[in-house]
């Protein structure tokens, strides 16, 4: 199977987002997983001089799109081993910024993707590619430019935030009749991504939390009804996490290094040292989206009666800043609130800590829950859908989890679950569930054959 990934970004080269890593990512999975795999995207002023990138030829590709021959000039090369192929286009982007400068967007960004996807389509044609996936909006122009004659492409979303508006007179640079109008219409704009989902062979988002929370009114950014109506090729594969510069906890002297990184970075967070028994806990803010501490305050006084250590990562709302701030005063040396959340930061709390807590729905596509895991911090989550693919609840008499759940939004069941993680840890069998939320693989190792699995059904479905 020959599949062309289209993208405008690839990391570590090429990214502002989560984008770059997942297209890295995935290009990888799917040459693991026995495809052949192409990667088209922009030549940016990042890649001249770059020593992983070694360029070949130079290909010119004429074409016909909305009503005018047009030239699409390309170089075939490997790019730290990877083959891409890099479209040429200096006016459009040989440009400080991806899709702007500073806090501005450029006034011809639809344009300069509307090409880009255009030429494109034409490579995956002349080069007989089997399947396309492109990437977030840019990527959703592909989608709403296949025609007749060119293979299945599917859409991969990260999320539904950055959607591609413009003004609706940019639409005839399409070369789309204006009957095609209504797929991109929203709200008196053009919408991309709107047209992309609804052109698209598969819509595939960061796991099944993502999908679901797509369609429903409040997570899906005004799409939901799109999301809704496109539901039997909405797909939730989890991205593969990142586990470059995280503890790696899977063997017991990793675990026990557990130890002395704790008493390290609860000196650093100046906070008392922990008893054996007892247990540091993080509670990272942005992996729930800010929210949870409704759930947390409560109880915080009658937790702080435990051997435990409890650190807020973020900057809370500040509706709860007081109080916050009061209970630091009142549990100095076992509680701190943090407002410092960056990866170094959540790598280093992760390493150290016994459990992250996660008082509210996680974030739809947040890895690094996986990533913390794999640090051997065992994750007490609120349910929510989509959950199970990350954390299994612990059932003692029953099958052994990779984390604790409690499922009703009341403080009281956020009470019980920290009273389950003390009887498990004094009863023995912490390590054990730490161990396997530690073992747990999120990488790409299995994301990258459920892609290809999907790929290859959108390829005998095409044949068909």
């Amino acid at each position: 199977m020959k599949a062309l990934l289209v993208t405008p970004e690839i990391a570590p080269w090429v990214r502002e987002g989560v984008t770059g890593d997942v297209a890295a990512g995935l290009a990888r999975a799917l040459q693991s997983a026995g495809a052949q795999v192409t990667v088209a995207l922009p030549d940016y002023p990042v890649f001249a001089g770059q020593r992983a990138l070694v360029r070949g030829r130079r290909r010119t590709l004429k074409f016909s799109f909305a009503g005018l021959t047009r030239h699409a000039v390309w170089t075939e090369a490997r790019l730290d081993g990877q083959a891409v192929l890099l479209l040429e286009k200096p006016e459009y982007f040989d440009r400080a910024g991806l899709y702007g400068s500073r806090d501005t967007t450029y006034d011809d960004n639809f344009p300069r993707f509307l090409f880009f996807a255009a030429a494109a389509l034409e490579m995956a044609k002349s080069r007989s590619f089997d399947v396309v996936h492109a990437f977030d909006w840019p990527g959703a122009l592909v989608a709403a430019l296949r025609a007749e004659g060119a293979p299945p492409v599917s859409l991969g979303l990260n999320d539904l935030v950055f959607q591609g508006l413009f003004p609706a007179d940019q639409f005839p640079q399409t070369g789309l009749p204006w009957e095609d109008f209504g797929r991109f219409e929203f709200h008196g704009q053009m919408n991309v991504l709107k047209a992309g989902m609804l052109g698209a062979a598969a819509v595939v988002f960061p796991g099944e939390r993502m999908s679901r929370a797509g369609q429903m009114p409040g997570t899906g950014c005004g799409l939901e009804g799109v999301a809704a109506s496109v539901a039997p090729k909405l797909h939730g594969i989890l991205s593969g996490a990142d586990y470059d510069g995280w503890l790696d906890a899977r063997t017991p002297e990793a675990r026990r290094r557990k130890v002395s990184a704790r008493r390290a970075w609860l000196s650093s967070m100046k906070l008392q040292p922990l008893e054996p028994e007892g247990m540091l806990v993080v509670l990272p803010l942005a992996w729930c989206g800010g929210r949870g501490l409704d759930l947390l305050l409560p109880v915080l006084d009658r937790l702080m009666d435990w051997p435990l250590r409890l650190v807020v990562l973020g900057r809370p709302e500040l509706s709860f800043a007081p109080s916050l701030q009061l209970a630091a005063l009142r549990h100095g040396g076992s509680f701190a609130v943090h407002t410092t959340d960056d990866v170094s930061v959540l790598r280093a709390a992760a390493g150290a800590a016994d459990m992250v807590l996660v008082p509210e729905a996680l974030e739809p596509a947040d890895s690094r829950l996986a990533c913390a895991m794999r640090a051997g911090a065992v994750p007490l989550a609120q349910f929510c859908p989509g959950l199970h693919e990350i954390v299994r609840d612990h059932d003692p008499a029953g099958e052994p989890g990779t984390g604790l759940v409690f499922y009703r939004h009341d403080p009281e069941a956020l009470w019980d679950s920290f009273v389950r993680a003390f009887a498990l840890r004094r009863g023995g069998m912490w390590d054990g569930l730490t161990a396997r939320a530690a073992a747990t693989d999120f990488s790409w190792d299995g994301a990258g054959p459920r892609y290809a699995a999907l790929f290859r059904h959108l390829v005998s479905g095409h044949a068909a």
